[in-house]
């Protein structure tokens, strides 16, 4: 739960530190590879077998990939039609 919490917080802070050049393309990036990242490196220092980091990652990635498809479509759902005008 925490790791899409962190991602979009490195996202939109790498965005600042970048002043905007880091673009969707690379707020995605940030957005997938942090929480895979964290939930790999935790499973390894935890001594877990390969597959399980894996799968961690892959899981963690998904999760954060979800919440954050879940975000827009609640903010495209919810804003007038007035902003996008």
């Amino acid at each position: 739960m925490v790791c899409p919490v962190v991602a979009w917080a490195a996202a939109f802070q790498a965005n600042i530190a970048t002043h905007g050049r880091l673009g969707p393309g690379g707020a995605a990036a940030v957005l997938l590879a942090l929480p895979a990242v964290l939930a790999a490196s935790a499973n390894l220092a935890l001594r877990r077998p390969p597959a399980t980091v894996l799968m961690s990652a892959l899981l963690a990635a998904l999760v954060s990939a979800a919440g954050f498809v879940a975000f827009v479509a609640y903010f495209l759902l919810t804003v007038p039609d007035e902003f996008f005008t």
